[in-house]
């Protein structure tokens, strides 16, 4: 498949102990690490690569609990509305039924919507 284009739409933030990233080395050091997904335009049509976040976990005060406090992720990952995926695309002029193929490359709670 031929790549013309590819777009990085940072989707949020966690805030997160390095150890999760380093085997448990660098417990006193906090990161900020982004959310990504990414968009291709491609010559078979639209493919995007992960989905960014499902904003409804972190907008509603008890699904945040539920699927990330209660889950060691403190605080909730920060999803500013200039990250929401529907507004990324909007800006760009496209429309989510443009996107032929979905790729998950992981399913932790910070990357379906």
């Amino acid at each position: 498949t031929g790549v013309r284009r590819l777009y990085v739409l940072l989707c949020g933030f966690e805030i997160i102990p390095k150890t999760i990233s380093t085997r448990n080395l660098g417990a006193h050091i906090i990161m900020s690490e982004p959310i990504s997904a990414y968009l291709l335009d491609t010559t078979i049509g639209w493919i995007m690569v992960d989905t960014g976040i499902d904003e409804m976990r972190t907008d509603d005060p008890i699904l945040a609990k539920t699927c990330f406090i209660d889950r060691g992720w403190t605080p909730a990952p920060i999803v500013l509305p200039i990250h929401r995926v529907r507004e990324q695309l909007s800006t760009l002029g496209i429309e989510p039924s443009m996107i032929k193929y979905v790729i998950l490359t992981h399913t932790h709670a910070d990357h379906t919507g």
